[in-house]
């Protein structure tokens, strides 16, 4: 379980989440071109913009590739287009995540194992794309009550496109939450899993921990 966060921090408005977004934005474009020089490194978006070469997103992640960028978001995303991720999933979004959407439908995060945060309409459960993993994860697990999340890895919405860098994920844990119209949120990798006790107290630590 990871460190507690003062609560008075938590994004819970269109300006906090802004507040946070553009803190985190500075820290990204901080290192850009630094990294972008290092031909060792991989910034893992270029697939995505060749996947989604339509998505307002991809052509954020092109700019971000040659290092001429100033927002590594895009504008938000409507209720109507929310409203149809979740009939689609079959459940409602927690409370702070939809937030985060209308602010900005995705985030690019350049230089980050996770580099990018999906549109909505992107967004899907987890095992509709990673099937191997659920299954090794699911032989692992002793205790299917105490290992819920787990044990229906398969379930949890996935938030993040898959990098290149590593297996790490950003996930929406359907099966338990905290706090009311909330859900837990998780980074999963292959080495571990980290808890966040929603994915605002996720994106606050991700906006003030080093690249």
């Amino acid at each position: 379980m990871n460190a507690p966060t003062k609560d008075s921090e938590i994004p819970v408005s269109a300006n906090d989440w802004l507040g946070l977004l553009t803190r985190l934005n500075q820290r990204l474009l901080s290192t850009l071109n630094e990294r972008l020089a290092e031909s060792h490194v991989d910034m893992g978006l270029q697939p995505f913009a060749d996947q989604y070469p339509d998505s307002p997103l991809a052509e954020v992640a092109r700019r971000a590739l040659t290092g001429i960028i100033d927002w590594c978001g895009v504008p938000g995303a409507s209720e109507e287009a929310i409203a149809d991720a979740e009939n689609r999933l079959g459940i409602r979004l927690p409370k702070s995540y939809r937030d985060f959407l209308k602010v900005s439908n995705g985030f690019v995060l350049p230089g980050r194992f996770i580099d990018i945060l999906l549109p909505v309409e992107l967004i899907r459960p987890f095992g509709k794309d990673n099937e191997e993993i659920v299954q090794i994860r699911r032989e692992l697990v002793v205790d299917p009550v105490g290992e819920a999340f787990e044990y229906h890895l398969d379930r949890a919405i996935q938030v993040t496109g898959t990098p290149q860098m590593g297996d790490d994920f950003i996930l929406l844990d359907t099966y338990r939450s905290t706090a009311l119209d909330e859900c837990d949120a998780r980074i999963y990798s292959r080495v571990d899993i980290y808890w966040y006790a929603s994915f605002a107290h996720l994106m606050l630590e991700e906006s003030e921990s080093s690249l």
